[in-house]
């Protein structure tokens, strides 16, 4: 990856508008009562995957190294996030209500196993179009 003004800018508007989807997602979820801000989380972060691993098996030639640095580093990076699953899983565990340690692991497994499984399905999606394009 090459540092220059161009990818600095493309980063930071790609962190901008992929902060402000998370947050639109997250407050759309709360407005129509779609439950709590893990769903949210996992659907974002499963949709992150895929995206990347379509991304990253791509050509390249297909997109600027600015673009795809901005779309990667910035956008995604800011729309997904590890944090978010790290609090989420603290507050299942910590739930007094019982069954917290169950629910928590089986939240940050889900999150681990779909996006991974996103991810190779991005992979997979992207190689098949390289071809397509060849």
């Amino acid at each position: 990856m090459k540092l220059n003004a161009r990818s600095v800018v493309a980063v930071f508007v790609g962190g901008l508008v992929g902060s402000a989807a998370r947050l639109g997602l997250t407050a759309a979820s709360a407005a129509l009562e779609f439950g709590d801000n893990s769903a949210v989380t996992l659907v974002v972060n499963i949709l992150g995957s895929f995206t990347l691993g379509v991304l990253v098996s791509a050509p390249r030639a297909a997109m600027p190294e600015w673009l795809f640095t901005g779309v990667s580093v910035g956008f995604l990076a800011s729309f997904t996030t590890l944090s978010a699953v790290s609090a989420e899983f603290v507050t299942a565990v910590t739930d007094t209500n019982g069954g917290g340690l169950y629910i928590g692991v089986a939240y940050a497994l889900s999150n681990l196993v779909f996006g991974v499984f996103a991810a190779i399905v991005g992979l997979r999606a992207g190689n098949a179009m390289s071809k397509v394009r060849s």
